[in-house]
């Protein structure tokens, strides 16, 4: 996105791609990311703690979330927080941070 950001014919380029297939791409990586991150948790020990089920669950509720609330909510704040805040996969990747490295820090010391 910051290459096309100086190449506005790169950036022209991309915005012919349909809208269905942009999102089947996106789809699938979000798909093998969640697998990815399951299979880390599961790879350290065999039972999940409290702690890491809300690590998960509650950015992937926030980010579903998101995706159904209506555009127009979104036209009432600043373009580009709005652009942020209205992407379920933002939010679902900045919640998840937040959530593992802020809120539900780990007070053993390990990451």
């Amino acid at each position: 996105m910051i290459v096309c950001a100086f190449i506005p014919k790169l950036w022209a380029f991309l915005t012919i791609i349909p809208p269905s297939v942009t999102a089947a791409v996106l789809f699938v990586t979000l798909s093998s990311q969640f697998m990815a991150g399951i299979s880390v948790l599961m790879s350290k020990k065999e039972r999940v703690d409290r702690r890491e089920y809300f690590t998960v669950g509650l950015p992937l509720l926030m980010g579903t979330m998101v995706s159904m609330i209506p555009k127009p909510f979104f036209q009432q704040f600043p373009v580009a927080i709005a652009s942020l805040m209205s992407n379920g996969l933002v939010v679902g990747i900045l919640s998840g941070l937040f959530l593992e490295h802020i809120l539900f820090r780990s007070r053993t010391g390990k990451t």
